[in-house]
């Protein structure tokens, strides 16, 4: 078997012309549809960090006992508050089987370049004279 160039290559992550390979699993290059970048934002945090309020101020409204469970609440309040703002990037392939994530991340840079990666090595794969 020829040694491929890396087109990206970064920890478990290689791509080269003909296989992406990521951890123990590997994807053909040829067999790849189309690949896309899917984002998630975490609406749901924001429901817990709003629980989490209720439940810290309910508790320093009581009896002076239940002070350390409302700075508690407030604390995991803010936790969540800061989890909703953030954004989860998942590269997805599109073979045969379907939509299959291929890797997630939360650093936009690395979600794109790896989505390019795979573009560039889908490109060389494209029939001479073939339209983009």
């Amino acid at each position: 078997m020829m040694n491929e160039t890396a087109i990206y290559s970064s920890g478990k992550i290689n791509i080269d012309r003909n296989f992406i390979k990521v951890g123990n699993n590997s994807y053909s290059v040829p067999s790849i549809g189309s690949v896309s970048l899917k984002v998630t934002k975490f609406y749901w945090a924001s429901v817990v960090a709003l629980i989490a309020l209720f439940i810290g101020v309910g508790c320093f409204s009581d009896t002076p006992k239940n002070e350390g469970a409302g700075i508690f609440s407030i604390f995991i309040c803010i936790i969540f508050t800061v989890a909703c703002f953030g954004k989860q990037y998942e590269v997805l392939i599109k073979n045969s089987s379907g939509d299959q994530p291929v890797f997630t991340t939360r650093d936009r840079k690395v979600a794109t370049a790896i989505k390019a990666a795979v573009e560039e090595a889908m490109i060389s794969h494209r029939p001479p004279g073939a339209v983009a």
